[in-house]
Formats: structure tokens, sequence, C-alpha cells
């Protein structure tokens, strides 16, 4: 949830501040013992504190659930973490890949990834998530770490004459 629509730098500043303020470590336990307000005062807005709080209440509702995630199909993982407010396909494919180490998840909708698409096919615009969904059939099994070298080419600022 920091990680949305934020730079990496960005977020991971914050991030690091999160910790702080939960005492070291995140987890549910911690984030539920703090006022919204000394969540927010890390540099989140009020709808990113209030998605980490649902998100950490669901965690605690949910443990049976929470607990078996990692052997959930990626389908079941985002139907049942999109229940919570502020949770969306971006940051459930985003936890699929870095938090589950999924291989095959393929983010789309992402800008990112869009001009990633855009900058290795060449194309004059940024691609369309259709485009993407197209073209990412050609990296299956592996569209996890495809979008890894997308995004980075993009934050590398590679050019498409870097490319040949």
């Amino acid at each position: 949830i920091v990680y949305q629509s934020v730079s990496g730098k960005a977020a991971a500043t914050i991030f690091t501040r999160l910790k702080q303020a939960a005492g070291g470590a995140v987890s549910p336990a911690k984030l539920l013992g703090m006022p919204e307000d000394s969540i927010a005062s890390v540099g989140l807005s009020k709808s990113k504190s209030r998605a980490i709080l649902g998100l950490a209440e669901w965690f605690v509702a949910n443990r049976r659930i929470a607990k078996a995630l990692g052997d959930l199909p990626d389908e079941e993982v985002a139907a049942a973490l999109t229940t919570i407010a502020g949770i969306g396909a971006w940051t459930v494919n985003v936890f699929l890949i870095f938090g589950l180490g999924r291989l095959d998840v393929m983010p789309a909708a992402d800008l990112g990834i869009r001009r990633g698409v855009q900058l290795v096919y060449g194309l004059k615009s940024v691609a369309t998530p259709e485009q993407v969904h197209e073209k990412a059939l050609l990296w299956r099994p592996y569209r996890s770490i495809a979008s890894i070298y997308l995004w980075n080419a993009v934050k590398l600022k590679i050019t498409p004459n870097d490319l040949t």
C-alpha cells in the first residue's frame, strides 16, 4: 500500500519511517495498536493509512486464509485481498510478485510496465494494457521476471538504441 502511486525511493523512505513508528517491525498487531494519525504522520495519506489499518484488521480476522495465501492460486489471493478497501489489482500483483515470489504475474495496467513495453517494442506511444497482455503471452511462464526487467528499463531510462 505504501508503494501505491509514488516513486520507489519515496515509498522506501516512508516505509522505513513506518517501521520505526511501529517499533522496528510492521505487523498487523503493531499497526492496530497505532492511531491512524500516527500512521499518517510518516508521510501517508489518510486513505492509505485507512487501507493499511484495513489490511491489518483483515489479517487478524482471517488468520487461516492469511496463512494460506502462499498456497492459494493467484485468482483466489486477488479475490481475498481486493475485498479490503484500498487494495486493488496493482497492489495484489505487486504482492504476488514480491511477497509471494510468483513467477507468472503481469501487472498490465501499471504505467511503468506499459512504458517498458513501449520502449522494448519501439512504440510511438505508451502501450495499452491490452497491448501489454498480447506481448506478455510470449513471456509465459515468467511474466513476473519480464515485469521486473521492464520496470528497471524505465527506471534506468534505457533507450531503444541501448537494446540493440
